[in-house]
């Protein structure tokens, strides 16, 4: 029966000392995307997430991914009410991964973070999160959170405790 719940879980962290954070390996660069190209996080966001069923920006058009990447909450919004930061990694010259962090007021989710499936298995995982970790903590935030999922990853859950996140709430929920 379990096979038909989706459990959401949702992890923060309220100091930087919670942080265990591991390098990432010399073969790897992490840049950030300055300034925001919505064409990036669009091709990320599909690649990284068509394996764990990523859908709720699927079929998003251009505009709304460049309102999203401009911080707004969706093509109409007035002002900004986030900003959307954006970090893309390469391992030995190849695109294997990426994070988004979403600030907002005094918290930063790590909104989407994964590894292309070519990259998976190469050691990359915790070093790209320790960053994503590391860049949060950088916006000056007074909490850095983020959830996942048992459609995610298998290892995702562990590698979000093993950074130092910890777990405040848990869904679960008929798919």
């Amino acid at each position: 029966m379990g096979s038909d719940l989706l459990t959401t879980y949702y992890l923060h962290m309220t100091d930087p000392t919670q942080a265990v954070l591991t390098p990432l390996p010399e073969s790897a660069e992490l840049t950030r995307i300055v300034p925001a190209r919505a064409e990036i996080n669009q091709a990320f966001y599909l690649a990284v997430g068509e394996p764990w069923g990523w859908t709720d920006k699927a079929d998003w058009t251009a505009n709304q991914w460049r309102a999203y990447v401009q911080g707004h909450g969706h093509a109409l919004a007035a002002t900004p009410v986030e900003s959307i930061h954006t970090w893309v990694l390469q391992d030995k010259g190849e695109d294997a991964g990426y994070f988004e962090l979403a600030r907002s007021g005094t918290e930063a989710e790590v909104r989407y973070f994964g590894l292309l499936p070519s990259a998976i298995g190469r050691g990359l995982g915790a070093g790209l999160l320790s960053c994503a970790v590391a860049q949060a903590w950088a916006l000056g935030v007074e909490r850095v959170w983020v959830h996942t999922c048992t459609l995610d990853h298998p290892v995702a859950l562990a590698n979000y405790k093993k950074r130092g996140f910890q777990l405040y709430h848990t869904e679960t929920e008929p798919v």
